[in-house]
């Protein structure tokens, strides 16, 4: 029996990847503490193990999170790539389905070493070009300076740094550190322009997606399969499906209604300054029901996909119970608002 919680596991699986940041960062040096998880790490005939990030990542886990005396989410961290137990499975099959956002990059990118690219914009991409092209007028001459300019890789040096900032702002908080909101903030912060997958010439992908965006997905789903009562063969069996009816996840999605007429409402003297006031009043309201909602179905902090513009959007089990949980927040907004404004929560 693992000692594991399932936020454990989820905390885990958020942190899988934290290597791809430390492994281009150390330049080629591989710290002692690195060498010891090596042996979890799938290998090539030869016996040279492959998949390296997943060695820093444990080593990570294990100075900065759960403190070398206690290594077991550590082991799951260094075997998401050689999977052996349910946990070591579930970050496996998260880290497989989150991975599916990414896309084969164009044969004009090239193929950098491990961790060095840099992200690439959500703009930089043929139809975005074509409709620079369709809708620039022909006397501007030109339309090259509308491309974005072409950035050099990352240098080791340029990553060393931030790594560096990134460990110090670990470390000002204390060690060992196991909140998961914590770690959540510091990703947000430190990895948002970190590509999760770099393109090589193993994997041609397009740096298109954040280490954070990437291991916040991973470790919703990992926290779903961590509370089911699947087994290890059954979350296994997952990587492999494609069937809609077997899934566990459920995409749950909160949305106010009633949001124009509230906005616009009211007098036009200092229109604008009461429009601001009830936009981040709006704003508050849809991150306190999507915190309240994530709760009541006992999900963790990594659940919450997006929230903004009236809506909230989470990853959580199968057919979810939500009409109590709508029933509450319905009770609320009739309370504090007379019903101005409602609330619809589906999956």
């Amino acid at each position: 029996m693992s000692s594991l919680t399932p936020e454990d596991v989820a905390l885990a699986a958020f942190l899988h990847d934290i290597g791809k940041f430390w492994w281009p960062a150390a330049g080629g040096k591989r710290p002692e503490i690195v060498n010891s998880w090596l042996d979890f790490l799938p290998s090539e005939r030869s016996g040279r193990p492959t998949h390296l990030h997943a060695a820093y990542s444990a080593a990570f886990v294990s100075r900065y999170v759960c403190g070398e005396a206690d290594d077991a989410m550590a082991a799951v961290v260094a075997g998401h790539h050689e999977p052996s137990t349910r946990e070591d499975w579930i970050v496996a099959v998260a880290d497989r389905i989150a991975s599916g956002e990414r896309q084969v990059a164009a044969p004009e990118i090239s193929v950098s070493d491990p961790g060095t690219a840099r992200i690439s914009s959500p703009f930089n991409n043929d139809q975005y070009f074509q409709l620079l092209h369709r809708s620039a007028c022909a006397d501007e001459g030109s339309t090259d300076r509308f491309h974005p300019t072409t950035i050099p890789n990352h240098d080791s040096g340029e990553m060393a740094l931030a790594w560096e900032s990134f460990v110090r702002d670990v470390e000002g908080l204390g060690v060992p550190q196991t909140d998961s909101g914590t770690w959540l903030e510091l990703l947000r912060e430190h990895t948002i322009r970190i590509p999760a997958q770099s393109p090589t010439a193993k994997g041609h992908y397009k740096p298109s997606i954040s280490i954070f965006d990437h291991s916040r997905m991973c470790a919703a789903l990992a926290h779903v399969l961590a509370t089911s009562s699947m087994s290890e063969r059954e979350v296994q069996a997952l990587q492999n499906t494609r069937d809609p009816e077997v899934t566990p996840f459920s995409l749950i999605l909160g949305d106010l209604s009633g949001v124009q007429k509230f906005l616009y409402t009211g007098s036009t003297a200092r229109a604008i300054r009461a429009l601001k006031g009830r936009s981040f009043f709006l704003q508050f309201l849809s991150e306190y029901f999507s915190n309240l909602t994530r709760k009541r179905l006992g999900l963790t902090p990594f659940a919450e996909l997006f929230t903004g513009g009236g809506r909230f959007v989470l990853i959580g089990p199968g057919q979810p119970e939500l009409r109590s949980i709508r029933s509450d927040l319905e009770r609320i907004l009739l309370q504090e608002l007379n019903g101005q404004i409602g609330i619809c929560l589906l999956y």
